[in-house]
């Protein structure tokens, strides 16, 4: 996910990463978000979302799942 950038393709995204474990529409940011459930090296899971805008490119990405992104937005 670290190669994952501000401004990537969703087809880039895809190649990188693989798909989500769900895709959401946001409602109080614009586009759509993709959820992924990464594994620590403890064994624990940690959320991780990317959104992309209306165009398919990445608005923004870090570790908490989309809903609670959608939730407080940074434009």
């Amino acid at each position: 996910m670290k190669d994952v950038k501000t401004g990537m393709t969703k087809q880039q995204v895809l190649q990188i990463a693989g798909p989500g474990s769900t895709e959401v529409r946001m409602r109080n940011a614009r586009g759509t978000c993709s959820n992924y459930l990464l594994k620590n090296r403890d064994g624990t899971a940690q959320s991780y979302f990317v959104s992309y805008d209306e165009t398919g490119h990445v608005l923004n990405k870090g570790f908490q799942s989309c809903e609670a992104y959608d939730t407080s937005p940074q434009r």
